[in-house]
């Protein structure tokens, strides 16, 4: 049971017990020891001050604009060719790539530029073999939480409870392959169940009978890619049986912790493997694997070897959103040139950005 206690939040990672980074994984346990953050108004709350403060500055946001290559000329970043109508975006300070390296390397840069400039982190990514990927639901329930005996706390749901000889390892590698099996409507993987719109009241006063719940599961990518077409998009009618059996077992799961929500349920829209790399461009939802290999070797760095380009995400720092958002300071310190000496003194990026005016409200965009 103190191993259960432990190590059950291995899923935040994507690693098993066994083959988990241990410093990384006692932050995580750490961090929930105290409970956690959720941004008030949902995670639109953290990118509409982005979104202004970028307009302010005179840049721009483009959605759904994508990138069809990275432009590299005699060794230095010179812009972006998108996709749409073969324009390219010229450059003044640099390109940086927070899509992840795969994706970076297998898709946005050339082959050539790679062999030349990165096939030192190309062979290292390599070494380390996919990460996991993932099994969603994103459930929307009808009716009153605490009618439903819904709350804000998260639930970790195991088919089995971990025992002597049988650990938490043995329910995973149990768990990815039953996640991926066919033909079966039997809930039978642990599953992560969270409530986002209870813990955001701004959402609870908006919409005060609607609740939406996601549940994820660690799930094995290749086979669900033998189901489908990755390039083309296209599904196979296997595939869409396939995610109709698990919008059954994920309902399976949900009724046995939360009995209360028969009947409640007005939807159950399910994602694999393939909705990940449909818009990440990569099936490993936490990049590269946390394992001790990778925490312990310096790559990748933000500064590469092609000039003015630079990688950032949480494949540069590890995984979870605020590493992440520390990788974007990381680049921002190398693009505005910041040194050692200026960390010395209590110059940083960070501190700097208090001195910025407050952005524009959105409305007056």
């Amino acid at each position: 049971v103190d191993e259960a206690l432990l190590t059950f939040q291995c899923m935040d990672h994507g690693e098993t017990p066994r083959t988990a980074s241990f410093p990384e994984h006692a932050m995580i346990v750490s961090h929930y020891m105290n409970g956690a953050w959720f941004p008030k108004g949902g995670p639109l709350s953290l990118a509409r001050p982005l979104v202004s403060t970028i307009f302010k500055g005179g840049g721009a946001v483009l959605v759904r604009a994508a990138v069809q290559q990275i432009q590299v000329s005699q060794g230095r970043a010179t812009g972006v060719r998108m996709k749409k109508k073969d324009a390219v975006l010229s450059c003044r300070k640099g390109v940086v790539s927070a899509a992840g390296l795969d994706a970076t390397l297998h898709r946005l840069l050339s082959r050539e530029d790679v062999e030349q400039y990165l096939s030192e982190e190309r062979d290292f990514m390599h070494s380390l073999g996919q990460g996991t990927s993932c099994l969603s639901a994103f459930v929307t329930v009808k009716g009153d939480a605490k009618d439903l005996g819904l709350s804000d706390h998260n639930v970790w749901f195991f088919p089995k409870p971990p025992s002597a000889g049988y650990s938490l390892d043995d329910i995973t590698a149990e768990s990815r392959a039953n996640a991926a099996r066919l033909n079966t409507t039997e809930g039978n993987f642990f599953c992560f169940i969270g409530a986002g719109s209870l813990k955001d009241p701004e959402c609870m006063e908006q919409h005060p009978d609607t609740i939406a719940l996601e549940m994820i599961t660690d799930a094995e990518a290749e086979p669900f890619l033998a189901l489908s077409d990755v390039e083309s998009h296209r599904r196979t009618a296997v595939y869409k049986e396939h995610k109709k059996q698990l919008e059954e077992r994920f309902r399976q799961i949900l009724l046995a912790v939360y009995p209360k929500l028969e009947d409640h349920i007005l939807s159950i829209d399910v994602s694999t493997p393939l909705s990940v790399d449909f818009y990440l461009k990569r099936t490993a939802i936490y990049g590269l694997p946390h394992t001790p290999e990778r925490i312990t070797n310096p790559l990748p760095r933000v500064v590469t070897k092609i000039k003015d380009f630079y990688l950032s995400g949480q494949d540069v720092t590890t995984g979870g959103w605020l590493p992440a958002v520390m990788s974007g300071a990381l680049a921002a310190s190398q693009i505005l040139g910041y040194n050692p000496l200026d960390l010395m003194c209590g110059r940083t990026v960070i501190g700097g950005m208090y001195k910025v005016e407050g952005p524009p409200s959105n409305t007056s965009l």
